[in-house]
């Protein structure tokens, strides 16, 4: 009874703990792809809008009045002294004044349009009320232009000098058909109206938006009360971050923020913690009171199962039995039992193991098999065992490295073992091959050629004789896909079938770029050795072409490896 309770509780504990881990990772997936969607919606507008300030201002810089060089027609405030100081007007700049309120008031998010001259001259959508000294060529926006010619320019926020506004302005150099710097023109939106283009975004479970600009300050904030707020940025720390998008944590948010296309620095959406903490616990609330009333009801029936504990034995036998039967490569059973089923249990585990000495036996055999074969086609050929051993090597390598390159291909470690096993067979099919041919010293004429790629054909009909007695289908398909195709092309040029991509087998196109190395940096009887370079070379231009790009991919990444195994099992002369 002590034994249940403890289990009981135990298995309580550590479902309720999975549970709570589960619950946690389900609402905050919830909960981030809410306020990711708003975010880029967000990130989208603003582009949008910043995008059409900058169309309106490369619109407004090819006005004739605007591109005007006589700079005397612009009033200049350098040396305005308001006791003195009158407003006389030309009728260029009136012109200009007129086309500047006239956009503006087409676009209400905009607080001002203005040009400022070399000379100084400054004029304005909105003439000044008051004849202060000003000169244009001192502000931010002004050199911010200067700095950059004939890009539009968005600046980073200042200070207005007529009221309490602060502006971003976009701004563009206007020059001459020399290249000239002559002016500067530009469109300023204040912080206000940003301010309300963001706060009019809703964000559910309490959340808000806000701009932090470079120097990590909060700018504009759907909070109120974190706005000025400096060096925020620095109390969060990192969850996770993938390119512009990052998913930061303190003690009462959690940020998720993208970087914008403007010079403010990051769009942030605010989440409470809260927030989550609220929605993880009343889901957990169901879902524990639904898991103890399963638990509960669980502990009684085990109870009644544990006073029948004649079956238990009985009934785990028989299931052990079924597993094992199923099973292809049976195992042993052991079970807590007496008498005649403990007799009973004592033979099948006999019989195991001799199914599993057959077993080990049959793999034996295969091996025997697959060596003798190797060692027949090499005899026959002018290669030493020695490249059996290389190529071997070179296919485990390269498909090792091609499994950690492309995960999601589905191979496995188990399989690669089943293909470096089955590379000694790629070439069996030359022990039909004549010897005038198969040892010719020279290079083999066309129709001698068409005889030597029957090698391919021949492997494969050896090893489909081989196939009934061998009884390991998954070895003998993945033999017979090497045998057969490791000289097919990516391009279809290969043969003896003329495939094309993946059309060919995996193992064949690992066998082809093993195969062709070992020929290019080995002595043949009608080649010389080529060095490693050059043989990386020659594959690395057969990508595409006569060879899969991925598995050339993964070669490049472990060619040196490639030059190892080549010098440490390198041909000796006769």
């Amino acid at each position: 009874m002590a034994a249940f309770i403890l289990s009981y509780a135990f298995l309580t504990a550590i479902l309720f703990i999975q549970t709570d881990v589960s619950v946690r990772n389900e609402v905050f997936s919830r909960y981030s792809d809410q306020y990711v969607t708003q975010l880029e919606d967000t990130r989208t507008d603003m582009d949008f809008f910043f995008k059409s300030l900058a169309e309106g201002l490369q619109f407004l810089s090819s006005c004739p009045a605007v591109r005007n060089r006589n700079d005397e027609s612009f009033t200049s405030f350098l040396y305005a002294d308001p006791e003195t100081f009158k407003y006389e007007y030309s009728q260029a700049e009136l012109s200009i004044i007129e086309t500047f309120s006239s956009w503006k008031a087409s676009h209400p998010a905009v607080s001002s349009v203005y040009m400022g001259r070399e000379n100084g001259a400054f004029v304005r959508s909105h003439p000044r009320t008051r004849a202060s000294r000003y000169d244009p060529r001192s502000r931010p926006w002004y050199r911010s232009a200067v700095e950059q010619p004939g890009v539009v320019v968005f600046t980073r926020p200042y200070q207005s000098v007529t009221n309490t506004d602060v502006n971003i302005g976009v701004v563009r150099t206007l020059q001459d058909s020399t290249g000239t710097v002559f002016g500067v023109i530009g469109i300023d939106v204040t912080l206000e109206e940003l301010s309300r283009r963001v706060k009019k975004q809703f964000l559910p479970h309490g959340g808000f938006l806000e701009i932090t600009d470079h120097q990590n300050t909060v700018l504009i904030s759907g909070n109120d009360s974190r706005s000025g707020m400096d060096g925020v940025s620095d109390r969060f720390a990192t969850l996770s971050s993938s390119g512009p998008f990052k998913i930061e944590k303190n003690e009462e948010w959690y940020r998720f923020s993208l970087e914008v296309g403007i010079p403010l620095g990051r769009l942030s959406a605010l989440l409470p913690l809260d927030a989550v903490e609220s929605e993880v616990s009343s889901v957990m609330r169901a879902r524990f009171l639904l898991l103890s009333g399963v638990l509960f009801l669980s502990f009684f029936v085990a109870l009644f199962v544990t006073r029948r504990w004649v079956l238990i034995p009985l009934r785990t036998m028989s299931l052990a039995l079924e597993i094992s039967g199923s099973s292809a490569d049976p195992s042993r059973i052991y079970v807590e039992c007496a008498g005649e089923l403990a007799d009973f249990q004592d033979r099948y585990n006999n019989l195991v193991e001799a199914i599993h000495r057959e077993h080990d036996e049959l793999k034996k055999t295969k091996f025997l098999v697959v060596s003798s074969l190797a060692s027949l086609a090499q005899k026959r050929d002018n290669e030493t065992g020695l490249h059996i051993l290389r190529t071997q090597k070179y296919i485990d390598v390269l498909a090792n490295a091609y499994m950690k390159r492309f995960p999601d291909r589905r191979l496995d470690s188990n399989y690669v073992a089943l293909m470096v096993q089955c590379a000694p067979l790629h070439d069996i099919g030359k022990v039909a091959i004549p010897d005038h041919i198969l040892l010719k010293p020279g290079e083999l004429s066309e129709a001698e050629f068409e005889i030597m790629k029957k090698h391919t054909v021949y492997g494969k009909e050896a090893l489909e004789r081989v196939d009934v007695e061998m009884g390991d289908p998954l070895f003998m398909r993945t033999a017979l896909a090497i045998v057969y195709s490791h000289h097919e092309r990516w391009d279809g040029r290969g043969y003896p079938e003329k495939l094309r991509e993946t059309a060919i087998p995996l193992e064949a196109r690992f066998m082809a770029i093993g195969d062709v190395y070992d020929a290019l940096t080995t002595v043949r009887v009608y080649k010389h050795a080529y060095d490693h370079e050059l043989a990386v070379s020659i594959i690395r231009e057969g990508s595409g072409t006569q060879f899969d790009p991925d598995v050339v991919t993964a070669f490049l990444e472990v060619e040196t490896v490639f030059r190892e195994i080549g010098a440490m099992y390198k041909d000796q002369p006769d």
